[in-house]
């Protein structure tokens, strides 16, 4: 609800504006305090536990951010084509679906972390290569092999898009747009 509230003062984006017209930041300002919604999500024990446990140590909350896909227009570029968030080794992101993403609301899609790091060492390298063609990854894999982060409003998707690669926000005609809170946690260093 909270998230919907912010999104809503926030109706009157200019979706001309950002490099990104297919992916806008939210604004959460004032609304990261102490026993906010958003932080009691973020600091809720059994999500720290899941993260905790899948990375192995104590997590620690990188970012938070509420991104709105408006779902118009074409293809662009940048997120939009497959790649990874190399700023550490593991990590997790959360998205918290504040609308519903469906298959046809160009969800995040990502391709598991073993098929992911085999292209890497085709290509020669894991880490200086930021986006990678459609091509690339279907010469080997099918889409099949992909795997549609999507869930009904007030649902979680967990990945570790340092290690899968993924992308979103694709639209197509029929997509409606997306509103997501994604955390970003990372292991202790």
């Amino acid at each position: 609800k909270e998230a919907k509230k912010i999104f809503n003062k926030n109706n009157n984006l200019d979706l001309n504006y950002s490099a990104k017209s297919y992916l806008r930041e939210i604004n959460l300002s004032g609304h990261l305090s102490q026993n906010s919604p958003i932080m009691d999500f973020a600091l809720d024990p059994q999500i720290l536990s899941v993260v905790s446990n899948y990375l192995g140590t104590l997590p620690i909350l990188r970012e938070v951010r509420m991104m709105y896909s408006p779902n118009k227009g074409k293809f662009e570029g940048g997120s939009q084509f497959f790649h990874v968030d190399k700023e550490y080794p593991r990590m997790m992101k959360i998205f918290l679906f504040i609308t519903p993403s469906t298959l046809v609301d160009g969800p995040l899609t990502a391709l598991p972390a073993d098929k992911s790091e085999s292209i890497w060492r085709d290509m020669g390298s894991f880490k200086s290569i930021h986006r990678v063609d459609d091509e690339k990854v279907f010469n080997v894999y099918s889409e099949n092999d992909t795997t549609a982060i999507i869930g009904e409003e007030g649902s979680v998707g967990f990945l570790d898009v340092a290690r899968c690669l993924h992308f979103g926000s694709r639209p197509n005609p029929k997509s409606k747009p997306r509103l997501i809170l994604w955390f970003v946690y990372h292991h202790y260093c």
